[in-house]
């Protein structure tokens, strides 16, 4: 879920760096009320938007308010197909950012919903330098193995992580440190969101001095 994440200190400087680097195309997954998008298109650093939402009923409720903005509902995996969103039955799912196509160890009990699901390289098939906002409530796997084509134009990454398994089967913060690296795209910085819980920013190798 991304409304709030811009008000941290690492989330505004993840939007400084992309003043820097001038993406050609912002990718926000996991987009909630698609907050970094919205950020990148009123600070005018790129025009190529888009933002990825697997609730329907999250989609729903900003659809109407995201205009300059490809958003769209669209759970992002590693295949293209359908996938199941895990529905926390006690928030009602147009206010729950934390719904996901993973399963959360302390929900007990879940609602389901088949959603459309799609991979990033599927999706993006250019070679415009990229940035990447993802939030995805313990699916960093199914999102990142479905990027390897685009991973290889991204420049920076910001995502969050965990040190402890929240999700069945997640990867874990260490998991998507060795991952980025085979695309030479270097954790640079974190800062704690809750409990085992990180923000990250990851910078590509060649643009760290850049940057810093």
């Amino acid at each position: 879920m991304s409304s709030g994440l811009i008000d941290l200190k690492i989330g505004n400087e993840f939007l400084d760096i992309q003043k820097i680097l001038k993406p050609k195309l912002s990718i926000e997954v996991g987009a909630f009320d698609a907050e970094f998008s919205l950020m990148m298109l009123d600070s005018k650093i790129c025009s190529n938007i888009y933002a990825y939402e697997a609730s329907e009923a999250v989609y729903n409720k900003f659809k109407g308010s995201l205009s300059g903005i490809e958003y769209r509902n669209l759970a992002i995996s590693y295949y293209k197909g359908t996938a199941t969103l895990e529905i926390d039955p006690d928030v009602h799912p147009s206010d729950n950012g934390s719904n996901g196509i993973k399963n959360k160890r302390e929900v007990k009990k879940y609602t389901y919903s088949e959603v459309e699901c799609n991979s990033l390289d599927n999706l993006h098939k250019s070679n415009d330098r990229n940035c990447l906002w993802i939030d995805v409530e313990g699916s960093n796997n199914e999102v990142l193995l479905g990027a390897e084509n685009l991973l290889e134009n991204t420049d920076s990454v910001f995502i969050e992580t965990e040190t402890h398994n929240y999700w069945q089967e997640q990867w874990l913060h260490d998991d998507v440190v060795n991952y980025l690296a085979k695309y030479n795209l270097t954790f640079y910085k974190w800062e704690k969101q809750h409990t085992s819980q990180y923000n990250c920013i990851f910078i590509k190798d060649d643009l760290i001095d850049i940057i810093s």
